[in-house]
């Protein structure tokens, strides 16, 4: 397991090499695996950019995998430089968690 539905770690986590399972747990209680990711897929968009949210889905390694991250503080150190593409990454990123939130 690499990151568990809930938890709390401010990154964002890029798929180098391998597969990574997406997992949820439905209103009844269920985990179901929803999509297979693997090499140049990314997870943890809105924790990466909102350190106190939640992750909501399981992540799970199917194959051996590799995987970089970046820390919410060394977004922040690279955003900014560049402001426009901060402003739009947490336009986007914003969209996203209001969306996510509407379907819990």
């Amino acid at each position: 397991m690499i990151v568990q539905e809930g938890d709390i770690f401010p990154c964002m986590y890029f798929i180098h090499e391998g597969e990574v399972e997406k997992w949820v747990t439905d209103k009844g209680g269920d985990k179901k695996m929803i999509s297979l990711l693997s090499t140049n897929d990314y997870f943890g968009f809105i924790p990466g950019l909102f350190p106190n949210s939640p992750f909501q889905f399981t992540y799970m390694s199917r194959t051996v995998v590799d995987v970089v991250f970046l820390r919410f503080k060394d977004w922040q150190d690279l955003l900014h430089g560049y402001p426009k593409i901060k402003y739009s990454l947490y336009t986007a990123a914003k969209q996203l968690k209001k969306e996510m939130m509407g379907k819990n």
